[in-house]
């Protein structure tokens, strides 16, 4: 015995079919019928049906006659007759051909009076063509994790300019779909979506996404108007994060996402999805598109995200390089004089030695298996636990440099990271690298205690500093033209040159962190 009651799903609301009968196998010479496995019945032709009808009726002349108009009629979209109800033995309320379902009859509601005979056909019917539900899937950029920094720092960023690659933004000019590509909808710049899978052209599709504590319920309602080859379209919501609580992210810990996603009023089962928001200080570098694989995408520019040109202290430690009396200003590439470019770096290390800033590999994150990330402090954190990492020294030196209008770079090479600087401004000018690990080397009095040396105590520590310095630029040189050819290549996600200039044309602008509001 078999029992089918279920309703039909992928037709709409308001198309409610469901059967409840308690039948054997139907048997007819050497086939036997079985029930339906599918909640969906879908006749791609209704002559096929008529058919049906007549093999289950043989002698019934109007089985017969809608059979011949069925294959007169064919898919011209014309309503088959409604056979009468003294001849067939059943009522047939409606057989409605439906565009939505690429030109396919389908029935939307049956009352049986002999319900046997006519459930056994629509089995053999059942089998010829099976259109998929519409199903959706959660979808982040990086993964499970989310970073507060990557939200934070690129909230304005257009990554694609002048150009729309959503397809309910497209207007003439923009770049075409390409085969293979999953159309987009919403906003492309987002970082969660759904994807779509066996979702119809024309569809009338609402999505909703949320994080608890973190992003409100943010919504895109519109028409699907192109999918991929396979029925595939991903939408992306305009994501309503709470940027305060964001930057109050100290440590990582798990969150619930919320997907909801309604198509043709009909509302599909919510997806929950438990991910890991990660501290403000966790700066992405690379995404691995595949665990083992060797595609990757980028992340590297979100480091310039903590290079803080604006940040209040930057001032303080500007004017204590002043007071040291090795600059008497900081002009830049006004001079346009290397030497004088290399004198206020120095003028700058100089007092960051006399902070007593020294080198601590405080580096390591929860790892993940496709987001490779690195711990990294913002510039009042390592001024005030005088401890910086690799790339702490690298991203407090570029703050200054920058503040004072020397371009500064980010060397990115495998486990470690380095400062460089144009020479000049001109494209012609050298770029120098600069060892910042190596600015806690040298043992140096703070700068009110340097005040009060003799002028041969104030040259002894000065050439301490200076010895210091130049060993740091002979080995961020070296390294350099070590990796070169990696560096020109662009193509290994461990090694990279990253222009904060560059990264602020982009739109990555410094993540405005305090310590003492936090």
């Amino acid at each position: 015995m078999g029992r089918v009651d279920r309703p039909l799903e992928g037709l709409g609301d308001d198309l409610p079919f469901t059967t409840a009968f308690d039948f054997p196998p139907f048997r007819r010479g050497s086939f036997c019928f079985s029930p339906p496995k599918s909640n969906l019945v879908i006749f791609d032709r209704i002559s096929w049906w008529c058919a049906t009808l007549r093999w289950c009726f043989p002698e019934n002349p109007c089985a017969a006659s809608l059979q011949n108009e069925a294959m007169e009629t064919g898919l011209s979209g014309k309503r088959a007759p409604r056979p009468p109800l003294s001849h067939v033995g059943f009522q047939l309320t409606e057989v409605k051909k439906s565009r939505e379902h690429l030109g396919l009859e389908f029935i939307r509601s049956i009352q049986f009076t002999n319900p046997m005979k006519i459930i056994s056909s629509f089995v053999l019917l059942s089998a010829t063509v099976l259109v998929a539900e519409t199903t959706f899937s959660p979808w982040s950029f990086t993964e499970k994790d989310l970073f507060p920094s990557a939200i934070i720092s690129t909230a304005t960023v257009d990554w694609n300019g002048d150009e729309e690659l959503a397809e309910n933004k497209k207007t003439e000019g923009d770049p075409e779909l390409e085969a293979e590509d999953i159309p987009i909808y919403g906003d492309e710049n987002g970082w969660l979506a759904v994807d779509l899978g066996g979702i119809s052209e024309g569809a009338k599709v609402e999505v909703e996404i949320s994080v608890d504590g973190y992003m409100k319920p943010s919504k895109w309602k519109g028409t699907i108007g192109k999918t991929s080859e396979d029925g595939e379209a991903r939408v992306f919501p305009k994501g309503l994060w709470d940027y305060p609580a964001l930057m109050k992210v100290r440590q990582q810990r798990p969150v619930n996402a919320t997907f909801k996603v309604k198509v043709n009023g009909k509302t599909l089962d919510e997806e929950t999805e438990i991910c890991t928001m990660r501290s403000i200080n966790d700066c992405a570098f690379y995404i691995l598109w595949e665990e083992d694989g060797e595609e990757f995408d980028d992340f590297s520019w979100l480091f310039a995200a903590y290079v803080n040109e604006n940040h209040p202290w930057v001032d303080g430690i500007l004017k204590e390089a002043l007071d040291s009396g090795l600059v008497s200003s900081f002009t830049g590439y006004q001079s346009e004089d290397p030497e004088e470019v290399i004198a206020q770096v120095f003028a700058v290390w100089n007092v960051l030695q006399r902070r007593g800033i020294k080198y601590s590999d405080v580096s390591t994150t929860t790892p993940s298996k496709f987001v490779f990330s690195q711990n990294v402090r913002f510039l009042d954190q390592t001024v005030k636990s005088t401890q910086a990492n690799c790339v702490d020294g690298s991203v407090l030196m570029a703050s200054v440099l920058r503040k004072i209008g020397i371009n500064p770079y980010l060397v990115m090479v495998p486990g470690h990271c380095f400062l460089a600087f144009d020479s000049g401004d001109g494209e012609d000018s050298e770029i120098i690298g600069l060892e910042t690990t190596m600015i806690g080397n040298a043992q140096l009095k703070p700068l009110k205690v340097f005040s009060g040396l003799s002028e041969k105590g104030k040259l002894r520590e000065l050439k301490i500093s200076y010895e210091s310095f130049i060993e740091a630029i002979d080995a961020g040189n070296g390294q350099i033209e070590e990796h070169s050819d990696e560096l020109d290549s662009e193509e290994y996600p461990d090694i990279q040159l990253i222009s904060i200039s560059d990264a602020r044309e982009l739109g990555i602008m410094p993540i405005a962190f305090d310590e003492i509001e936090q």
